[in-house]
């Protein structure tokens, strides 16, 4: 079978058809041979797979026996051999029949998940619409990049001057101690006399430290 999808490819298409294709959808390579029982199993199953996902992968079925120099390029040793090139570069790969279900699970590896898929159309849309959308992204999902990237574009950032959250503290308030003139816990002085009630720290400073002075009381 040959189409847009599923051909056959050689040495002297190999760089367009597959490299330089990569970088637009994953390609799958079925190295096989006419001679190849198994390889004619698999073959049918690698095509049912491919064209079950509507072009987001295509197959390129290289025949072993006219393109033996791709085959020793890709260290082939046994066939069918099915690997898997993604943007120039080899991603994955197996050798020998697989059930169905196997196949189906390698194909589904290379394409991007929902929340990949969702995270690019979010970046076409507003910077309103976006946020939203990358939020119910992350929300499902708090480890996809493209979200989290996303999340904190310069559009984003300058529409909500949104910054990453900052640890606060939870103890009390520091204020001068009107004892001793230092920054402690428990300097929280009596509106009344402007003194503390308690310090630790007066006793052992009163020799070396101003006082804070006493309120004057109005007449």
């Amino acid at each position: 079978m040959s189409n847009q999808l599923v051909y056959d490819v050689t040495e002297a298409d190999f760089e367009t058809r597959v490299v330089q294709r990569s970088y637009q959808v994953p390609v799958v390579i079925d190295f096989w041979a006419a001679w190849c029982a198994p390889c004619r199993a698999l073959g049918p199953m690698l095509e049912r797979a491919v064209e079950a996902r509507g072009g987001a992968v295509e197959l390129a079925r290289i025949d072993v026996d006219q393109s033996p120099q791709l085959a020793a390029a890709f260290g082939v040793q046994g066939i069918p051999a099915v690997k898997a090139v993604q943007d120039g570069r080899l991603v994955d790969e197996f050798v020998g029949a697989q059930p169905q279900n196997v196949v189906e699970q390698f194909v589904d590896g290379l394409l991007p998940s929902q929340a990949d898929v969702a995270a690019a159309e979010a970046a076409g849309l507003d910077p309103a619409q976006a946020e939203t959308r990358y939020r119910e992204i992350l929300a499902s999902d708090p480890d996809n990049v493209p979200a989290r990237v996303g999340r904190w574009s310069p559009p984003i950032r300058a529409r909500t001057s949104a910054r990453p959250p900052v640890a606060r503290s939870t103890a009390s308030p520091r204020r001068p101690c009107p004892s001793c003139w230092r920054w402690c816990a428990r300097g929280r002085g009596s509106a009344a006399t402007g003194r503390a009630s308690s310090c630790s720290t007066s006793s052992a400073s009163s020799a070396t430290t101003t006082p804070w002075p006493a309120a004057t009381a109005r007449t």
